[in-house]
């Protein structure tokens, strides 16, 4: 018998905000697109993962090492860069249900 876990990967990257040309700021002062501001915008990104195990101990064993080194933040934490998020262990059967 397989067990397979489901779990989210959530990344946030920090990057300068995109300039889409010269803009004019609340002072009315004209900046060309090689300005570069203070402001900061970010780019998150979900990936659903999966990862076989052939035992249930080896996947529980997985699943609680990753709620220890990436926790389970599920967002509520914007400082966080990186974590993972719905821990899901099923078990893996075979199609037809022949083993």
């Amino acid at each position: 018998m397989k067990w397979i876990v489901f779990w989210i990967a959530v990344s946030i990257n920090y990057s300068p905000c995109e300039q889409s040309g010269p803009f004019t700021d609340e002072y009315g002062i004209v900046h060309d697109m090689n300005t570069t501001l203070s402001i900061a915008c970010f780019k998150t990104e979900r990936k659903n993962m999966s990862k076989e195990f052939d035992t249930l101990e080896e996947a529980q064993a997985f699943v609680d090492k990753g709620i220890k080194e990436c926790g389970d933040k599920s967002g509520k934490n914007i400082y966080i860069h990186s974590t993972c998020e719905k821990f899901e262990i099923k078990e893996l059967k075979p199609i037809g249900g022949v083993q």
